[in-house]
């Protein structure tokens, strides 16, 4: 634990020895939406109000008043910004004396990903019509909006394209349509194409254009390939 640490490298050790433990983490940003949506609800704050003043305020009187329930949600966020704070002044410390800071900035970067991995894996439980198990897939390392052309592309028309996110994983890479619900304002992704990474060829050079990329099977008969275009995005 970190308050028995003696040394810079011993909080390094902390954080790297118990990294699986901050998965729950990453479990916890991705339900905050939801959970927020619940705690902001009329009911839940009523609840609470209730539960306040006739069992809280009952303990001990003297004491300030409960904390708002948004309060605890924001609680491991907060903890997460204290780590990475924490962290990034004992690397610049030990930067300054010409010490090795290799074990700090790996903890550093197992904190610093836990947003990234959480908003990853958001994006993931909204896939849907997937013709499996989508955690078989492992981990999403990235994912994004791309414009996508199928087939042949020749001339690449804005019309042509379909609107597409793109999820990327350990060994394969999932094409999906976007779906937005214009009644509750929320957005999920159909299921469109599953490509595993062993059996497709990456052509990085498209003419022409160096933020597109093209996909396609790896045989010498097949006309299918999938242009991706990121420029249209950013």
């Amino acid at each position: 634990a970190l308050p028995i640490c003696e040394t810079d490298d011993d909080v390094a050790m902390c954080f790297i020895r118990n990294v699986q433990e901050f998965d729950k983490y990453i479990m916890y940003l991705v339900g905050r939406i939801q959970a927020e949506s619940v705690v902001v609800s009329n009911a839940i704050q009523e609840f609470y109000k209730q539960y306040s003043e006739d069992t809280l305020a009952s303990v001990d009187p003297s004491q300030p008043p409960p904390l708002p329930l948004q309060h605890f949600l924001e609680t491991p966020i907060n903890r997460i910004n204290q780590y990475q704070l924490i962290i990034k002044e004992l690397i610049r410390n030990k930067a300054r004396h010409g010490k090795n800071c290799a074990l700090l900035e790996q903890a550093y970067a197992i904190v610093s990903a836990l947003t990234r991995r959480a908003e990853n894996n958001l994006h993931v439980s909204l896939i849907e019509n997937y013709p499996g198990t989508l955690e078989s897939l492992g981990e999403p390392i990235r994912q994004g909006h791309f414009i996508v052309w199928e087939g042949a592309p020749g001339a690449r028309m804005a019309w042509k394209g379909h609107n597409r996110h793109v999820f990327l994983f350990k060994n394969y890479i999932l094409i999906c349509k976007p779906k937005r619900d214009t009644k509750t304002e929320t957005y999920s992704y159909i299921f469109k194409n599953i490509m595993k990474l062993t059996n497709i060829d990456v052509n990085d050079q498209v003419e022409g254009d160096d933020r597109a990329f093209e996909i396609s099977p790896e045989r010498e008969d097949s006309v299918r390939k999938f242009l991706l275009d990121l420029r249209m995005f950013t």
